[in-house]
């Protein structure tokens, strides 16, 4: 089979499974189901240690998809606890596998509310794929969770950095928040900059319209000039 042929046949076989557990134990976003499936698309594992990591890992990931609509709120906290301690010999490895260890981890851990273990798993999968398309979507997600804990100095440098990150499909989405977090923080001028600036690169962009508002709302109520 060629090196084509067998990328083809792997992304098959994972959109079916995915396909058939669409109930997931853990509301995993879309964005990681993509970047699970990206790799396993695009990526050639050359290394026989770093494939049965990936293999390792696909096989928890595979668990906690089974029988996840049948368990209770105490049963699935007690597999989220158990699944992070299975993942987490993984998160420290780098390249491809240590990336994705620490999204699965990330997600884990936000979907158990524990925002400062989240923000960690999300700086380590940004920092060990800064080559990868994930770096935004670990940057944006860390600034969530930094809102969530009220350290909103750091949520609006993550969003900014992942605003920043030209291909990044939530770009638009990114460059509202961190205006919107500058806002709630009180600095008019700066939250106006960065929602004029979405506004004038993409005005037909619904997260530009959002922006707009805000500057007419800001200058009705006198916040800026």
């Amino acid at each position: 089979m060629s090196e084509k042929e067998e990328k083809n046949t792997t992304s098959t076989k994972l959109n079916e499974f995915l396909e058939k557990n669409r109930k997931y134990v853990f509301a995993f976003s879309t964005v990681v189901i993509v970047f699970l499936v990206g790799f396993l698309i695009f990526e050639v594992v050359k290394s026989s240690t770093t494939n049965k990591n990936l293999a390792a890992i696909d096989s928890v990931f595979y668990q906690m998809t089974q029988g996840s609509d049948q368990l209770g709120d105490a049963e699935l906290e007690a597999k989220r606890v158990e699944f992070i301690e299975k993942l987490t010999p993984y998160t420290t490895k780098g390249g491809i596998v240590g990336v994705r260890a620490n999204l699965i981890c990330a997600e884990l851990s936000f979907q158990k509310k524990d925002y400062s273990n989240a923000i960690t798993y999300w700086n380590n999968a940004e920092t060990k794929g800064a080559e990868y398309y994930t770096a935004p979507i670990a940057s944006f997600n860390k600034a969530v969770c930094y809102e969530q804990i009220g350290n909103l100095d750091e949520a609006a440098k993550a969003y900014k950095v992942a605003a920043d990150f030209e291909d990044y499909v939530m770009k638009n989405h990114a460059k509202f928040s961190y205006g919107r977090v500058l806002e709630t923080q009180g600095k008019y001028a700066e939250a106006a900059a960065a929602y004029t600036e979405l506004n004038d690169n993409s005005p037909d962009d619904r997260w530009a319209q959002l922006a707009k508002t805000r500057l007419i709302a800001l200058s009705v109520e006198n916040k800026i000039q």
